[in-house]
């Protein structure tokens, strides 16, 4: 991605919001890691949650889906469920 899109302040249709996510998705361009943690750390604290204590940074989809699995095996619970537990603790812990 060779432009840098910026934050519109007016409405935008869902098939712009659509083109900028399937454009972000698909990007192959390198990532810069600082900048991307320091947003994400961002983002959780706006949200009032504590940010990532760490990163795991993949080269792959595949290498992301083995990692995700040695995490959950490792005991780790996914954040999805981690974040379902906060708002209803009925949801089963292993979600």
């Amino acid at each position: 991605m060779d432009e840098i899109v910026k934050p519109r302040m007016t409405p935008v249709s869902p098939d712009d919001v659509a083109a900028l996510w399937t454009t972000a998705a698909t990007a192959t361009d390198p990532v810069d890691r600082q900048a991307a943690e320091t947003a994400a750390g961002a983002a959780y604290r706006a949200a009032g949650l504590p940010a990532p204590s760490r990163f795991i940074w993949c080269t792959s989809l595949h290498e992301a889906i083995d990692q995700l699995g040695r995490h959950i095996g490792e005991g780790h619970t996914p954040l999805v469920c981690q974040r379902r537990l906060n708002f209803d603790p009925s949801v089963p812990a292993e979600c």
